[in-house]
């Protein structure tokens, strides 16, 4: 998809850990097509991220719920 839209793909690192890799669109891609060159331009670690916090935020809303419901019970 990013290839057919024209981006250009950047690679960081190479260690034990493995690469980073995002896309680059020049404006006029950007403004013909936000929603995919936003995502598209986001790197692997920051998906990650995002999808650890949300973890979290559920795992903590999971948790808080169960609480308050045997604190109702007790």
């Amino acid at each position: 998809m990013a290839d057919r839209l024209g981006g250009e793909q950047v690679v960081t690192g190479a260690g034990v850990r493995g690469r980073d890799v995002h896309w680059v669109f020049d404006a006029a891609t950007q403004g013909e097509h936000p929603i995919a060159t936003v995502f598209l331009g986001w790197s692997h670690g920051q998906i990650a991220l995002v999808a650890l916090a949300a973890a979290v935020v559920l795992g903590l809303g999971e948790w808080s719920i169960g609480l308050l419901r045997r604190r109702g019970k007790g």
